[in-house]
C-alpha cells in the first residue's frame, strides 16, 4: 500500500462479476441481489447470537457511559460518535440508487419509499445487534478497526469462526456493489435521454439494461477497486452521496418556491434569490464545520463562521416566505396552505396543493424549509467529518461532470 494506492485482487474479481450479472438483466440481478441479502441476514443474526451467547462478557459493557477522554488522533467522547457517523454512513449508501429503479417497478409512489424504508430499518436494527454483539464480546480497546468482528473471534481462538466471518465479509459487500452498478448506469440513462450525456447512453438491450452505461460503470469500478484503498473510496462515496442529498434537499425549497411562483406572474428574482441564499447556505454551512471539526467551535473563525451560517440561513427562510407569502397563509411551522386551489376552489388540503397541483398522490415532505434547511445543515457536517481529501477527490470528479456538460450538455440538452 502507497497512500490511497492499495493493489488488490479480490476486489475488482467481485466488481466484474456484478457487471456481468447486471449486464443479464433487471430480473436477473434482483433475483440475485435477493438471494444474497437473504443471505446475509441469516448469517449476520447468526453471528450476533454465535458471538452473544459463547462469548459474550457483559463485563466489557462497564462502565456503560460515553467516555470523556480524547485519543491521540483528536477523536474520542461524543465528538468522536459524531465523526464516526459520516464513516458509518457508508452503509447507507445505495437506498438512493433504488430511485432509479421506479420505472421499472410496478407501483414506484407506493413500493419504493416503503422498499427504502422498511431495507432502511432492517439493516440498521442488523448493525445495531452486530455492535452490541462486538461489544460484549472484546473490551473496548482491544476492537481490531480492519476487521473487528473476524479479530474477535480471533481474539477467543475460535478459528472456524475467523474464517467464516471473514468470507461472508465478502458476501456482505455484495448487494452494495450490485446497487452501485445497477443505479448509475440508470441516472446515465436518463441525461443521456435529456441530451445532457452522449447518445450511447441512451441505448438499451433486449433486456433493457443499459449496456454502454453499465460497462463503462463497471470498468471504473473494477479499475478503482484494484489500485485504490478502500477507506478514501468509502470516503469519497459517502461525501458524494451526502452532496446529493443536499442538492434534493436545497431542490425541494427551491422546487416549493417555484410551484406557488408559476401560480402568478411574479419575477423570477424570487427563484434567483432562494437559489443564491442556498448556495451561500451551504458554503457556508460546510465550512464552518471543517473549521469547527479542525480547531474547535470556541475559536475566532469558528465563532465568526457560525455567525454567518445562521445568518445565512436566516436569509434562506426570508426569501422563502417572502416568495410565497403574497399566495399563501403561512403557518409558524414552515407548512403553508394555498388561499384557492387552481380553479378558485379550497383544496383538499394543505399537503395535496403544496405539490402536483392539487393530486394528492405523491410523498409530501413536511416543514419545508425547516426540515430541508436543518438536514443541509447536519449533511455538512458528515461531510466535513469524512475529511479534506474526500473533498478534493469529489472535487475532481464533480469538475470532470462540468467539463462534459459545458462542452456536451449544454449545447444538446432537450430541456433548454
Amino acid at each position: 500500500q502507497y497512500g490511497i494506492i492499495s493493489f488488490s485482487f479480490l476486489a475488482p474479481t467481485l466488481c466484474a462479476i456484478c457487471t456481468l450479472i447486471c449486464l443479464s438483466g433487471v430480473k436477473e440481478s434482483a433475483t440475485f441481489s435477493f438471494t444474497m441479502a437473504c443471505l446475509n441476514v441469516v448469517l449476520l443474526v447468526t453471528f450476533s447470537l454465535y458471538g452473544s451467547f459463547m462469548y459474550g462478557d457483559a463485563g466489557n459493557m462497564e462502565p456503560f457511559t460515553l467516555p470523556n477522554d480524547v485519543a491521540a488522533d483528536g477523536v474520542g467522547g461524543f465528538a468522536g460518535v459524531l465523526r464516526g457517523s459520516g464513516l458509518a454512513f457508508f452503509c447507507c449508501v445505495g437506498w438512493d440508487a433504488v430511485c432509479t429503479l421506479s420505472e421499472e417497478v410496478r407501483n414506484p409512489k407506493r413500493d419504493i419509499p416503503w422498499g427504502i424504508m422498511g431495507t432502511l430499518l432492517i439493516v440498521a436494527l442488523l448493525y445495531s445487534m452486530l455492535c452490541i454483539t462486538l461489544c460484549l464480546m472484546v473490551p473496548t480497546e482491544s476492537i481490531d478497526l480492519d476487521a473487528p468482528l473476524a479479530a474477535a473471534f480471533q481474539y477467543h481462538n475460535d478459528n472456524w469462526g475467523y474464517i467464516i466471518t471473514s468470507l461472508t465479509a465478502t458476501t456482505v459487500c455484495t448487494p452494495s456493489v450490485m446497487s452501485g452498478i445497477v443505479g448509475q448506469p440508470r441516472i446515465w440513462y436518463r441525461m443521456a435521454l435529456d441530451g445532457l450525456l452522449f447518445e450511447p447512453f441512451a441505448k438499451l438491450s433486449a433486456q433493457d439494461v443499459p449496456v454502454v452505461g453499465t460497462t463503462i460503470c463497471g470498468i471504473i469500478a473494477t479499475l478503482l477497486s484494484a489500485i485504490c484503498d478502500f477507506e478514501p473510496l468509502a470516503g469519497m462515496t459517502s461525501f458524494s452521496t451526502l452532496a446529493m442529498f443536499t442538492l434534493v434537499n436545497g431542490g425541494i425549497i427551491l422546487t416549493r418556491v417555484e410551484e406557488y411562483s408559476s401560480r402568478s406572474s411574479s419575477s423570477p428574482t424570487t427563484t434567483t434569490n432562494i437559489t443564491y441564499s442556498l448556495s451561500v447556505f451551504f458554503i457556508l454551512s460546510l465550512a464552518f464545520h471543517y473549521v469547527a471539526l479542525l480547531h474547535g467551535f470556541l475559536t475566532c473563525s469558528g465563532i465568526c463562521l457560525g455567525a454567518l451560517d445562521l445568518a445565512s440561513l436566516a436569509w434562506v427562510l426570508y426569501a422563502y416566505y417572502a416568495a410565497i407569502t403574497p399566495y399563501t397563509n403561512v403557518n409558524l411551522e414552515g407548512c403553508s396552505e394555498p388561499l384557492v386551489g387552481p380553479k378558485g376552489n379550497k383544496p383538499r388540503s394543505a399537503s395535496a396543493e403544496r405539490v402536483n397541483g392539487g393530486k394528492d398522490d405523491h410523498f409530501h415532505c413536511p416543514w419545508v424549509p425547516v426540515l430541508p434547511a436543518v438536514a443541509i445543515w447536519v449533511n455538512c457536517y458528515l461531510m466535513a467529518s469524512l475529511g479534506i481529501q474526500a473533498l478534493v477527490m469529489v472535487t475532481v470528479w464533480l469538475v470532470l461532470g462540468i467539463v462534459v456538460y459545458l462542452t456536451y450538455g449544454a449545447k444538446h440538452s432537450k430541456l433548454n
